[in-house]
């Protein structure tokens, strides 16, 4: 998806490798399966960097499997969705209250983040969190380092980068291996170094078909005939062109009224005209949006964004999302999802 090539940093205060990980569970799967856990069962969630409560698939369930847990704790700098079911919140720093060391998803530089201002009131970030808690559990403290620019040239010396951080203050780094035109040397990051249309990979490490095949999804009119009867609309959805996620989704001007953009032919059916406020729903959850008639969408189809905070927007389409888990990386099957659509009387 992009040329990035910058090498991966290596964090250099990992205790040794535990001999097993007892207990791991997709992305995706935590709505079903937190609750399912029983050698140990979760009694409590520790929830940083993340919204699950609005980023997370079948969020009715969700909140029903985590009002069963004996503690919630949130760190975070807003009063977001997860945030307001928790029964502890710690206030995270911003990022100009930290160092951080920056690669980015499109692109191949690496940056330093620098500590701008001091954190306001009791802000404190994660690292000092852990430590704090470090101290009262008695753990060993050089696993938990502090955030400072000594642990940063720590990372950049563990991670062979030619620089160091008085040369990142100035300007961000590109490693000397990079290509301005990716793979221009021919040579991809493959077993046999060439374009794989079979890819013993595929097999080897998810259990996939080394060639490329098609199945339907769970959710669709030939694999799912008694659900598609009662919810004949695939829902799809993507991201807004002022968010990112489901972030700054609390900043008041960049608030627009929830919506759905259905096809006229699919409007007509059901007596929907524009602008009018329709009942998106499935067996999983619903939703009230304002209806957008367009060609833009096909019949049969119907389009929202993703990133509406409940406690904001009184909207989040993930309450329709079911917990699909990917064919390959543990991700969510985000676009599986059929609906109805009615009007509002």
């Amino acid at each position: 998806f992009s040329d990035r090539q910058a090498p991966e940093l290596n964090w250099p205060f990992s205790p040794p490798k535990p001999r097993r990980i007892r207990n791991s569970i997709p992305v995706a799967k935590l709505a079903s399966e937190l609750d399912k856990q029983t050698d140990p069962p979760v009694k409590a969630a520790w929830i940083e960097q993340a919204n699950p409560m609005t980023s997370n698939p079948n969020i009715n369930l969700l909140a029903r499997t985590m009002n069963k847990l004996d503690l919630i704790v949130v760190a975070d700098l807003f009063l977001t969705d997860t945030s307001r079911m928790a029964d502890i919140i710690l206030p995270a720093t911003s990022m100009f209250e930290y160092y951080d060391l920056i690669t980015g998803y499109g692109h191949s530089y690496i940056q330093l983040q620098q500590k701008l201002i001091e954190p306001p009131g009791e802000c404190k970030h994660e690292s000092e969190m852990y430590r704090l808690l470090g101290k009262k559990f008695g753990f060993n403290l050089d696993y938990l380092p502090e955030n400072d620019l000594s642990t940063i040239e720590k990372i950049i010396i563990n991670s062979n980068l030619n620089t160091d951080v008085d040369e990142l203050k100035e300007k961000p780094y590109l490693h000397p291996s990079y290509q301005e035109i990716a793979f221009s040397n021919f040579k991809f990051n493959t077993p046999t170094q060439k374009i794989e249309f079979f890819s013993q990979r595929m097999r080897d490490r998810w259990g996939e078909a080394p060639l490329p095949t098609y199945n339907e999804p769970v959710e669709n009119k030939y694999s799912s005939p008694n659900i598609y009867n009662k919810y004949p609309l695939s829902l799809i959805s993507s991201h807004a062109h002022n968010k990112m996620n489901s972030q700054f989704s609390d900043i008041s001007i960049l608030k627009e009224e929830p919506f759905v953009w259905i096809n006229p032919y699919d409007a007509a059916k059901r007596g929907i005209n524009e602008n009018d406020r329709v009942k998106v729903y499935n067996e999983r959850g619903s939703l009230i949006l304002k209806a957008i008639l367009t060609e833009k969408v096909i019949p049969g189809i119907v389009h929202t964004y993703f990133g509406w905070w409940g406690g904001v927007h009184q909207a989040n389409i993930n309450k329709l999302i079911g917990d699909y888990v990917s064919d390959i990386g543990y991700g969510t099957a985000f676009q599986n999802c059929l609906v109805e659509i009615q009007k509002v009387k």
